[in-house]
């Protein structure tokens, strides 16, 4: 039988580690760009919802 009882190092925030982790942040141009693609997404999603609702 084979236990695998090892886990893995996660960075918390609070620590050390975490404080001085490198964070890559994208562009606030290219942030913009994927707030306008996700509600667009979402928008999509909630006409999909009005139509599977309408159609039970």
């Amino acid at each position: 039988m084979i236990f695998l009882d090892q886990g893995m190092k996660v960075m918390r925030l609070g620590t050390e580690d975490g404080r001085m982790a490198i964070i890559p942040i994208a562009p606030t141009e290219e942030q913009k760009a994927i707030v306008e693609k996700v509600e667009l997404f979402m928008a999509k999603c909630q006409e999909l919802e009005k139509e599977i609702s309408k159609s039970k």
